[in-house]
């Protein structure tokens, strides 16, 4: 299958336009594949940002132009965005290693396209035995229903990627952002509060966390129902691969998402928690401050985001500080009270002091 990758033009502007909507734009998917010429243009000091949202590829695009026009030449920042377009999503069976067409009720597809024998992402799923899935079904009668599913990152896309990386001196400078939702994973949102111990006791074996966690990667990442083939196939096995490898050429990697699993608002911390230690499945070396939600953005635009990564007098101030104004949400942390003992001598004196000047204060003047 084509992976269908386009950048934007010379102008900034996407190559496929986005004028009348997900169905007319999904008719205008090319055929061909433009990823080896992509590759070709590429310099070691490329930053590389991939979604498979058009207007957060056309926002990111306009900040970097931007930037780039208002900063000196040294200063300004060599990114190229990379578009992957909702498809057709399509699972391997683990049992038959027949392909499964998957739908979603909001899936991006040509209307043109038939689906025989189509299922839902979260029964194919369960049908191919994974834990997660399992624990989904326990809650209802009917299993939920994930409305929205991608095929995201293909194994093509992803071995272009790992080849590009294997194959040329890359600047340690460089850095990489991904999106997470239906880009690394195959679903729309996560599903964080069944690692409760309230959903896990209703399991007939009790899986640890991090059993769990495997559980639900597999559930999110892997082009198959099941466990994926040893050699290394799977697209779950694949993206680690790619990680790897990028890390191993000394690239940053980013993950900027919508997903408020990634806040650090009050009352997110164990769903980031949560969200990190599924990231480290794929990527062991993630560093935790480079998961950054852009729903915390004062206007959600990904581009000001990057641009404030890159921008040292931003960046000297930690990660934890870049957004724009208003657009993080923060802890407020009570002074902490005084943990020594105070004489009552000290005490004492404190309190003539006080009275003394109430007294100066109100006496009348002469």
């Amino acid at each position: 299958m084509s992976s269908g990758w386009k950048w934007l033009d010379k102008n900034g502007n996407p190559i496929i336009s986005y004028n009348e909507g997900y169905n007319s734009f999904a008719k205008s998917i090319p055929t061909t594949d433009g990823m080896n010429d992509t590759l070709n243009d590429l310099t070691p000091t490329d930053n590389l940002f991939f979604d498979d949202d058009p207007i957060n590829i056309n926002q990111v695009a306009q900040e970097i132009a931007t930037n780039n026009k208002a900063k000196s030449k040294g200063s300004t920042i060599s990114l190229k965005t990379i578009f992957c377009p909702p498809g057709k999503l399509q699972l391997l069976s683990s049992s038959t290693n027949e392909l499964i067409d998957v739908i979603g009720s909001h899936m991006i597809q040509p209307p043109s396209l038939n689906y025989i024998n189509a299922i839902n992402y979260a029964v194919a799923k369960y049908n191919g035995g994974n834990l997660f899935a399992t624990l989904l079904q326990l809650q209802s009668a009917d299993i939920k229903n994930e409305v929205e599913v991608g095929r995201g990152l293909t194994i093509d896309m992803i071995n272009k990627i790992i080849t590009h990386v294997s194959k040329h001196t890359t600047d340690p400078r460089c850095k990489y952002y991904f999106d997470f939702d239906k880009l690394l994973s195959h679903v729309e949102g996560l599903i964080l509060n069944l690692f409760q111990d309230q959903y896990i006791s209703q399991l007939q074996l009790k899986p640890t966390e991090d059993e769990l966690l495997l559980s639900y990667a597999k559930y999110l990442f892997s082009d198959y129902t099941g466990d994926e083939p040893i050699d290394g196939s799977g697209r779950m096995a694949k993206l680690q691969e790619m990680f790897e490898q990028i890390n191993e050429a000394g690239i940053g990697v980013y993950i900027v998402t919508n997903n408020p699993s990634a806040a650090r608002s009050i009352g997110m911390s164990n769903e980031r928690r949560l969200f990190i230690k599924l990231i480290k499945i794929l990527f062991p070396t993630f560093t935790d401050d480079h998961l950054i939600c852009s729903k915390t953005n004062a206007d959600r635009n990904k581009g000001v985001i990057i641009v404030n990564i890159n921008d040292p007098s931003r960046l000297s101030m930690g990660l934890a500080e870049i957004f724009p104004k208003g657009g993080m949400t923060r802890t407020k942390h009570r002074k902490s009270k005084r943990r020594y003992k105070v004489s009552s001598v000290h005490t004492a004196n404190k309190k003539k002091q006080r009275n003394s000047k109430r007294y100066k204060n109100k006496r009348p003047f002469l």
